[in-house]
């Protein structure tokens, strides 16, 4: 019985808690941010180069 309570007190918490987290930007109308991770220096520079070439390309 014990168990039971503790499962039914730990579904709640979570849907509080996204409840909560998904309710904060529904009016931000600010611009949308793309960001970009990828090797730019060192050995995995010449992978990381043109791939950045191409995202600038795409925003553009």
């Amino acid at each position: 019985m014990k168990k039971i309570i503790w499962w039914i007190i730990g579904i709640v918490i979570v849907v509080v808690i996204v409840i909560f987290a998904t309710r904060g930007g529904a009016g931000d109308t600010g611009p949308i941010k793309i960001g970009f991770i990828g090797p730019l220096t060192g050995d995995g520079a010449s992978f990381g180069e043109p791939l950045r070439n191409s995202i600038d390309m795409a925003v553009s």
